[in-house]
């Protein structure tokens, strides 16, 4: 069932997927692609790939997620509005206005509550919730760094912390880069 958030993210618009410089943008696949207005150059979740999440996550009951990589709130909204409790690390939101726009944004989506923000950079801060929290993750979902080797790291971080039946979910897939993350999953016994 799709829970239609746009309303939360008044500055989501369509994007001009035609003529974005990034290789691996979808080009073909036909769905919205859709930006924030203030930053035209990355996208957010189609809907159709936001409502998998949400459907996902609500596969598991009372489950405590992880997001790495938020942007400006879309998948993030979509994910609070479908567990328990949600840590999510993104660099970005350790700028105050940023943070206080994602904020706005999970409010509005009537999730804020169930949010923990942390602008800070995985897989470090991934360590130290790790620590803090003394259990694991059941869904984590992967949005973050796309450069050599971050999703990677992700992927050897958020192993170690997640449930043994968690579902972890990565964006981009496309990308080669981070395709290596879920490789990694693979070659370790998960099931991919």
């Amino acid at each position: 069932t799709y829970v239609d958030l746009a309303h939360a993210l008044p500055h989501r618009v369509t994007g001009d997927k035609q003529n974005h410089p990034w290789v691996f943008l979808r080009r073909e696949v036909d769905h919205g692609w859709y930006v924030d207005d203030r930053n035209p150059m990355m996208g957010f979740l189609s809907v159709d790939e936001a409502s998998i999440l949400h459907t996902l996550a609500r596969a598991l009951p009372e489950c405590e997620a992880l997001e790495i990589g938020c942007h400006r709130g879309w998948s993030t909204a979509h994910l609070a509005a479908a567990v328990k409790q949600l840590d999510v690390i993104d660099p970005v939101l350790a700028d105050t206005a940023h943070f206080a726009d994602v904020e706005q944004s999970l409010t509005s989506a009537g999730v804020r509550d169930k949010c923990a923000l942390y602008g800070a950079v995985s897989p470090a801060k991934v360590h130290e919730l790790i620590k803090e929290r003394g259990r694991p993750w059941s869904f984590i979902f992967v949005d973050g760094d796309h450069e050599p080797d971050g999703p990677l790291w992700d992927a050897q971080t958020v192993a170690n912390s997640a449930a043994r039946d968690a579902i972890i979910v990565f964006h981009d897939l496309a990308s080669p880069v981070v395709a290596e993350g879920l490789a990694y999953l693979r070659s370790i016994g998960w099931s991919c």
